[in-house]
Parts: C-alpha cells; sequence; structure tokens
C-alpha cells in the first residue's frame, strides 16, 4: 500500500505537485473543397400601431410582407402598445422584434423596407398596422461556399497536436 502526499501536506514522502500548462497551435488551411448552404435572411423590424389606443397581440409566427411579396417571420409573439398622446400629438406604439426570412436565398435580401401584415389584409387596421425595418434584412444565401475538406482537417488536427505535445513538454 502506498500514500501520496501533495508537496507541503507532510513530510513523508512520496510527495507529488499538480502542474497545469496550457498553449495552443494553430494553422490555415486552404479551402480545397465546397459545402452547400442554404441561410435565412433576418433582420429587426419596429413594428407600429396607428390604428387604435388598444394594444395590439400578433402571434409567433406572424407574416410581414415586403413590397415586392416576400414573407419574413416573427419568431416570438408580440404586443404592440397602443397610440398614446404626447404634446397634443397622437404617436403610434411601436415594439421591436427580429424577423426571418420564410426561405433561404439571396432574393430576401432586401435591405430597409416597410413591410405590411397580409393577416390583416381587408380589416382596417391594414394600413394602421406595419413594420419598418430598423436593420437591413439581409444574410439570405443558398449555393456553394468554400470549405477545407475533411481528409485536410484530419491531417492537419494530427500534425498539430503533435505539435502541441512537443511544445507542452518542452515547457513541462
Amino acid at each position: 500500500e502506498m500514500t501520496f502526499y501533495r508537496s507541503g501536506d507532510s513530510a513523508v514522502s512520496p510527495s507529488f505537485q499538480t502542474v497545469e500548462i496550457r498553449d495552443e497551435v494553430s494553422e490555415e488551411l486552404p479551402s480545397t473543397g465546397t459545402k452547400h448552404i442554404e441561410r435565412k435572411a433576418s433582420g429587426k423590424i419596429v413594428v407600429f400601431n396607428e390604428y387604435g389606443a388598444e394594444s395590439i397581440k400578433l402571434r409567433a409566427t406572424t407574416r410581414f410582407q415586403t413590397p415586392n411579396g416576400k414573407i419574413f417571420r416573427t419568431p416570438v409573439a408580440i404586443t404592440i402598445p397602443g397610440t398614446r398622446v404626447e404634446n397634443g400629438k397622437t404617436v403610434p406604439g411601436s415594439i421591436e422584434v427580429e424577423v426571418l426570412a420564410d426561405e433561404p436565398g439571396a432574393s430576401y435580401n432586401v435591405g430597409l423596407v416597410d413591410l405590411t401584415i397580409p393577416g390583416l389584409q381587408g380589416d382596417p387596421s391594414y394600413t394602421k398596422v406595419y413594420g419598418r425595418a430598423k436593420t437591413p434584412l439581409e444574410g439570405g444565401y443558398s449555393g456553394e461556399v468554400p470549405v477545407v475538406s475533411e481528409a485536410d482537417k484530419n491531417k492537419a488536427e494530427g500534425e498539430l497536436a503533435g505539435q502541441l505535445e512537443r511544445k507542452l513538454t518542452e515547457r513541462l
């Protein structure tokens, strides 16, 4: 039976000391392969309520439509405050929300636009409750992108692990 003690815990030998060393190694690799990706455009919009003093609730996935017919949806339910009077003027209620394109692709990169809510069409509130992009609606993409091949990545990981082990051993 053997008992080990940390250095300084006891005068009894053998003793040990815990040592931690850290480092990193890296390498840039050329893109030798391709991968198909699809990304949906997104951005922030401000939803306005000019319809009346009562708040309006919109469920998660409410559709917002751009002038060119592209649909964006809210991932969460929102409540748009009603209008209020400030200094004798009626001010619309508003709330900021993130929206996500219905489909991936660059055709959904529409920039700063006004949006309607198709679900309100035919209702008097249709022109009084709307969205306006606060940030460009962008980031949509569908196509091939260059990537590092799996074989090149695996080879580099093995080489880097060896370099790191040698480097840490030298420091130790």
